[in-house]
């Protein structure tokens, strides 16, 4: 009886991990579309698909560090091809990754590669369209979508914002950031919900 269920229990666990390899697959295959269409212009991309699907795949990793230390330190010696080569080896990685996208944009730029640059501008924009309109922020109901920690602090960063602290609560079996930031010029403290329920589900896997 119990080799039985031995046998009963391995056979569930093999057609569930079958089934996640399926759904990744499917992700991956979703996400591949979404940045050749991006990188085409097609009109049929969307930054919304493209963060969500990467989130179903198994690169997803929210919590691991894709540095950008090294695009950073390439731009601040000057060495802006060397720059934009470190930034796109993220990009390899995680196509949506705003912080590379940002860096790539500035080091084309000053390699006077025009067309590259606002290509990475555009990128940078709408995945920054993305994030905006998945939310405005004032509340759990209203909270803003982010998918990884590098997204959320990129977008508070390019906003504007200043990140004075942050703490975590949980309603209805998801999970958000509550962020209290103020602009550069202000001293007035306000809040913003982020909703980072898919990345705290996947945790530091």
């Amino acid at each position: 009886m119990l080799v039985g269920m031995s046998v009963l229990i391995s056979a569930c666990s093999s057609i569930s991990s079958q089934a996640t390899k399926a759904a990744e697959q499917a992700a991956w295959q979703q996400y591949q579309q979404q940045v050749s269409w991006i990188k085409s212009g097609d009109s049929n991309a969307n930054f919304t698909t493209l963060r969500e699907a990467f989130s179903r795949t198994a690169r997803y990793a929210p919590y691991s560090v894709r540095p950008v230390e090294a695009a950073i330190a390439e731009y601040q010696q000057q060495q802006f091809a060397q720059c934009v080569t470190a930034a796109e080896q993220t990009l390899d990685r995680q196509f949506g990754h705003i912080q590379a996208h940002f860096l790539a944009m500035i080091c084309q730029r000053e390699l006077g590669n025009l067309a590259a640059a606002e290509f990475h501008d555009s990128v940078v924009r709408g995945l920054l369209t993305s994030i905006d309109q998945s939310g405005d922020g004032q509340s759990i109901a209203t909270a803003i979508t982010t998918y990884d920690m590098q997204e959320l602090h990129t977008y508070i960063e390019l906003m504007g914002l200043t990140m004075v602290r942050q703490s975590l609560v949980t309603e209805n079996d998801r999970w958000y950031d509550v962020i209290t930031v103020t602009y550069e010029d202000e001293e007035r403290e306000f809040d913003l919900y982020f909703d980072i329920t898919q990345q705290f589900q996947r945790g530091f896997l």
